[in-house]
């Protein structure tokens, strides 16, 4: 799946390819076209979170259900975020830092009970970042790298979702954002 972006404006474009065809479907537009947004995935139902709209910073949660090839709302977040990262957790979707309407850096954390439909704030990040990566680890979130107001981040934070606490983790070997990350064997 593939949703929305910039290709020198925003889009509501929502396609799906199929490896067996070797084709794009596209599918029901978003109802608000935008880029830089989270998107993530429960219960086979993909959440668009935030985000940029024409030339705003958006709260909004848009909702796909492939089945029925439908968007409803979610509710809005308690802030406009874009550039943040996240990852769904338990049936919790974790919202991390990012850049608010101002443009300028969060260390913000806040969580999206799927199944009550409520926001609530968590333990912020040590850091201040934009454009980081997280991972599921361990029983642990961890948030890797970024950028911070001046400069590209080594630094890696581990949250604990039990304690609602965070800790530092070994620094990354060269300093990056925008970098891709994922758990593999463990590892």
């Amino acid at each position: 799946y593939l949703a929305g972006g910039a290709s020198g404006t925003v889009s509501d474009t929502l396609e799906r390819y199929d490896p067996n065809t070797d084709q794009w479907t596209t599918l029901a537009s978003m109802a608000q076209a935008s880029y830089s947004h989270l998107t993530a995935v429960h219960n086979g139902l993909l959440y668009i979170l935030g985000g940029v709209g024409g030339t705003s910073t958006s709260s909004s949660v848009e909702i796909y259900d492939p089945s029925t090839n439908s968007w409803t709302a979610g509710p809005s977040s308690p802030s406009a975020l874009r550039h943040t990262d996240g990852i769904t957790v338990n049936g919790k979707i974790f919202l991390l830092g990012g850049r608010n309407s101002s443009a300028q850096e969060l260390n913000k954390v806040l969580e999206l009970d799927t199944i009550t439909n409520t926001w609530s704030v968590k333990a912020s990040l040590n850091k201040k970042r934009h454009g980081h990566v997280c991972a599921y680890f361990d029983g642990k979130i961890w948030a890797m790298g970024g950028f911070d107001v001046s400069q590209e981040l080594n630094s890696v934070e581990i949250y604990d979702p039990v304690t609602d606490s965070w800790s530092d983790g070994p620094s990354l070997t060269t300093p990056r954002h925008w970098a891709v990350g994922w758990v593999s064997n463990g590892r």
